[in-house]
């Protein structure tokens, strides 16, 4: 065998060693994708150093026994531009690829928000996606090491999609300090009110769900009321009962009464005021997905109650919808 020939197989292999080390390992130039897109501090202002050093401790040891994990993560197949220009909307997509990960790469999704950042370039697109998608998986895993980087996100993401996916792993998380971040911001202005509000739907304690029923009964811009209309309707669903059973998990049954009670009062406020279309629709819908055993009672009183002919009608017509969809059940 040639020098030359030598030379090129080592080279060769060389090359592969570098690229199979590449879908494990961060590139050096590579940023937590919480640091702002300019280089600034970003979210990542919000984590303390402790929380970040604590959790690069936590990926560097998990990064030696979970390299698959940590290789999904890095190679994400719905931010290939060869990918997705191939699909109906032609734009990057990850969430569902991301949730399908389970819970195995929590800690390679945490690398990518608020460590070693991905290992790939991104447009500006890509990068949006990317972030949003990642908050998204890391809230449904109810991992408590997720914690800080959720609570950094929710306070400094100039995503709203950002901010509103981290309230909703807070509330997923429900504990005592989660409801408290969630109900100290729910009357702020902008996104950042908004996904506090919803977040709390994410919240199974009825500690969560009467902030959240408070918030309905006292709202009038309509962004408040659609919040809260959608964290009541996914706190006090049938679907949220069923999976809280079927998992073995507690569930106040004060959570949908509650939420009941709070969306047919909101409902009847925003027909006899005039409220736009999309508010009415959504706590219609917010009504019929909790599926209350008493929400046709509770329609049909708010129409007896009502002076306005419009109002009585629309209230009469959802009761009828609410009793029919309970006799399918």
């Amino acid at each position: 065998m040639n020098r030359s020939s030598t030379r090129g197989r080592a080279a060769l292999g060389s090359f592969v060693l570098a690229c199979a080390a590449a879908l494990v390992s961060p590139v050096a130039s590579a940023a937590p994708l919480l640091r702002a897109a300019d280089g600034t501090a970003g979210a990542m202002a919000m984590l303390s150093s402790a929380a970040q050093q604590s959790l690069a401790a936590q990926v560097r040891e998990a990064r030696s026994h979970a390299r698959a994990a940590f290789s999904a993560v890095a190679n994400l197949a719905g931010l290939r531009p060869a990918v997705y220009r191939t699909t109906r909307y032609q734009r990057p997509s990850v969430a569902r690829e991301l949730r399908g990960l389970g819970t195995g790469a929590l800690l390679p999704m945490l690398d990518v928000l608020a460590v070693g950042g991905y290992p790939h370039s991104l447009n500006a697109e890509e990068r949006d996606v990317l972030e949003v998608g990642l908050l998204d998986a890391v809230g449904v895993l109810r991992d408590t090491r997720a914690e800080p980087v959720l609570r950094a996100a929710f306070l400094g993401s100039p995503l709203d999609a950002g901010v509103l996916a981290a309230a909703q792993g807070l509330g997923a998380l429900c504990r005592d300090s989660d409801i408290a971040l969630l109900v100290c911001h729910r009357a702020d202005a902008g996104a950042r009110g908004a996904a506090a509000i919803e977040g709390l739907g994410h919240c199974r304690r009825i500690e969560a769900v009467r902030p959240l029923a408070a918030a309905l009964d006292g709202a009038t811009a309509p962004e408040t009321v659609r919040a809260a209309a959608r964290g009541l309707a996914h706190v006090g669903s049938t679907w949220a009962q069923q999976v809280a059973s079927n998992r073995r998990l507690p569930y106040d049954p004060a959570v949908p009464t509650l939420a009941a009670q709070s969306l047919v009062a909101a409902y009847a406020r925003a027909l006899e005021s005039g409220a736009d279309g999309p508010v009415r629709d959504e706590l219609a819908y917010a009504i019929l997905a909790v599926g209350h055993a008493n929400s046709p009672r509770l329609l049909t009183e708010a129409a007896q109650r009502t002076t306005q002919p419009a109002t009585r009608t629309a209230l009469g017509a959802l009761a009828a919808t609410a009793q029919r969809a309970l006799r399918r059940r």
